[in-house]
């Protein structure tokens, strides 16, 4: 008697089962993107599809983080976010799925990682001239004014060299 084939339907059995995975993995990252974009709409405004800075203000209350904490320019950093108070779907669904989150609760969570993730030194200098760039408010634009550059100094920078900051804000805040 002739041995019955595995490939009565073209398929593998091996074949068959990693389908049957990307189709589980493409449902599960469906299930992940459909809660990323109900969490973008609980703070964006309606009229212009952004989160504004309104809608920045209640997440970071949701968040129990001051909406001047340097993690709020972390995930601005980790959202690749291009204007000042503002983020866009794209950039917001773009971040969350690099944290891997998509929820409030996760996201307040993936702070502490988030943190670690900007402090190793391959990603701080990267930080750093994103903040830079990102206090940019105006096309063509190259500095900034004197008082947001001490805030800027002081929060990116003051939580690590919190002496030398302080040095040269004052030094700054005389010239």
């Amino acid at each position: 008697m002739p041995r019955a084939s595995s490939k009565k339907t073209g398929q593998s059995n091996s074949t068959a089962s990693t389908d049957l995975f990307r189709s589980a993995s493409t449902k599960a990252s469906s299930k992940e993107l459909e809660r990323i974009d109900q969490l973008f709409y609980t703070y964006a405004n309606r009229s212009s599809g952004l989160i504004d800075p309104e809608g920045i203000e209640a997440l970071c209350s949701d968040m129990e983080v001051d909406h001047t904490d340097v993690r709020i320019l972390m995930l601005a950093w980790k959202m690749q976010a291009e204007k000042q108070g503002y983020f866009t779907l794209e950039e917001w669904r773009r971040g969350l799925k690099a944290l891997r989150v998509d929820t409030i609760e996760k996201l307040k969570k993936a702070l502490p990682e988030l943190e670690k993730e900007v402090k190793r030194t391959s990603n701080f200098v990267d930080f750093y001239q994103y903040a830079f760039r990102y206090c940019l408010t105006e096309e063509k634009q190259k500095s900034i004014d004197i008082e947001s550059i001490c805030q800027l100094l002081d929060l990116v920078l003051g939580s690590q060299f919190r002496a030398q900051v302080d040095y040269f804000i004052e030094y700054l805040k005389t010239q």
